[in-house]
């Protein structure tokens, strides 16, 4: 193992720990803008059966506080809501995000559903909803999402990687990587959920077909 430096080891024990936490994270995680309880509940009783999981907002404010905070996959959007209106806050969420919103409202005139539809919502249901309807719209949302998401932009839980610019956002705040490191986090990335062994990692982005055995120290 004379050709790994003891750097080269350090960084990869750090992004293999890196990666583990990566690998654990929630695939899906949806947030609830809902000022109405039973409604909020009936939708976390089927997100539960379903596994995604989610945080709930009673109010705009509590909903812009936790998207500046978290990552997620969609966002369910009242339109009447206290503080601040889901109008106002799906024209804000657009200004820096293209994350799926599902707005799920009273109001159910033609203009307000081309109005809701023109700020920038995905999909526009109207209550009283069947609620199987709005998990198998969610599911339309999260695929056609995934699908825009092509080779060249890699995008999960906060963390986006250019490939053709090479470039790493966390959170839309810019990140500077080695290659190397570069390397491995699209590796990690582009296998999220999978089991990757130090074999692996050594062969595919080393480049190096070492075999080793549970009692090597990587020195």
């Amino acid at each position: 193992m004379g050709s790994l430096t003891q750097n080269r080891s350090d960084l990869f024990s750090n992004l293999l720990f890196f990666s583990t936490n990566l690998l654990m994270m929630p695939e899906i995680k949806i947030l609830i803008v809902e000022d109405d309880q039973k409604i909020a509940n009936l939708l976390i009783t089927y997100f539960k059966r379903e596994s995604w999981t989610y945080d709930h907002a009673i109010t705009g404010k509590i909903a812009q506080h936790l998207i500046n905070e978290n990552y997620y996959s969609l966002i369910i959007l009242d339109l009447m809501l206290p503080e601040i209106d889901g109008t106002q806050l799906c024209r804000e969420i657009r200004e820096k995000s293209d994350i799926p919103i599902i707005m799920i409202t009273a109001k159910d005139t033609e203009s307000d559903k081309i109005s809701g539809l023109t700020i920038g919502a995905d999909d526009y249901i109207t209550k009283p909803f069947s609620i199987n309807e709005v998990i198998a719209r969610i599911k339309v949302q999260l695929r056609r999402h995934t699908k825009i998401q092509n080779h060249w932009l890699i995008e999960h839980n906060g963390i986006e990687l250019s490939v053709d610019q090479h470039e790493v956002k966390v959170h839309s705040r810019q990140v500077d990587l080695t290659l190397i490191e570069f390397d491995l986090l699209r590796y990690f990335l582009e296998r999220v959920g999978q089991i990757i062994t130090k074999q692996q990692l050594l062969k595919d982005v080393w480049k190096q077909d070492i075999i080793l055995d549970e009692n090597t120290v990587m020195v």
